[in-house]
């Protein structure tokens, strides 16, 4: 967790001073390494700011923190491409950043579950900006647009009939893994694609905490698994379908498909990482 912010917060009148400072200091470094680190440094300043005020009932900057924060990663993940020729130097900040909003991108995401409704919206889009930057670093790196583990699950959906061909296909033809992330998005919000299967991208996450990754996992198969616990019986036909493997109902994958099957086998345990606040 970060720590407390100190000094000038954004709730300050003199915090356009600190932030015009900021500027000026990213304006006059010319060693495009030493800028991006100094572009990092202030991100992290944001999302500790932001917590803290949060923390202590001041919302509302808050939450215009985070705006901040997504703003300054927004331009970190802008200038990664840049650094990716770069000397050992270059190549030790990618790793650098990795680290760091890899961290921060679990802090946002574990504080956007415990978080009431208004400041989880920000968080959740703070923990977006840092999966975007991942991203980044994940290409700047050389890594595959589409990690082993969801290649896997997406194959094993394909064969299951949740996923077509086609969907199959057009994930495989895309060359960054941002764009894997914005086409996974559109299928899950839409309901055709796992939100477990889709954390997958997180293979900065999993590779620095991988102990948080395996209970959002976790708590990601839960939340499915609740969300079909509902669902009314399927008919006899969709039945044969489904174990024909051909595409019926939307479900992710083989556990979702038992449950839905045999209503009741849900898990009632759904862990929250802890955060260090209440």
């Amino acid at each position: 967790m970060p720590p407390a912010a100190t000094g000038i917060l954004p709730d300050s009148p003199f915090y356009n001073f600190e932030r015009i400072v900021e500027n000026a200091q990213l304006t006059f470094t010319f060693d495009p390494v030493a800028k991006e680190q100094a572009r990092l440094g202030f991100a992290g300043e944001r999302l500790a700011e932001a917590k803290t005020l949060i923390e202590s009932g001041k919302t509302e900057s808050g939450v215009s923190a985070l705006a901040d924060y997504r703003e300054t990663m927004a331009d970190v993940a802008a200038h990664l491409s840049g650094l990716a020729a770069g000397g050992p130097a270059a190549q030790e900040f990618i790793n650098k950043v990795e680290e760091t909003v890899a961290a921060q991108a679990v802090v946002a995401t574990s504080l956007s579950l415990t978080s009431p409704p208004q400041q989880a919206e920000s968080w959740t889009k703070a923990a977006n900006a840092g999966a975007e930057v991942l991203d980044r670093v994940a290409e700047a790196k050389g890594e595959p647009a589409i990690p082993e583990d969801l290649s896997t699950g997406i194959q094993t959906l394909k064969g299951q009939g949740l996923i077509s061909e086609e969907e199959s296909n057009k994930l495989y033809s895309f060359k960054s893994r941002s764009q894997v992330r914005d086409e996974l998005e559109k299928l899950s919000s839409s309901g055709t694609f796992p939100i477990s299967e889709l954390a997958k991208m997180d293979t900065a996450v999993g590779r620095y905490y991988p102990e948080v990754y395996g209970q959002y996992q976790d708590n990601l198969q839960v939340v499915e698994l609740r969300a079909y616990q509902g669902l009314p019986q399927p008919s006899a036909e969709t039945v044969k379908e489904m174990a024909a493997g051909r595409p019926g109902p939307v479900l992710p994958g083989s556990s979702v498909r038992q449950s839905y099957l045999q209503p009741g086998a849900v898990p009632n345990s759904f862990t929250y990482p802890d955060t260090g606040s209440n």
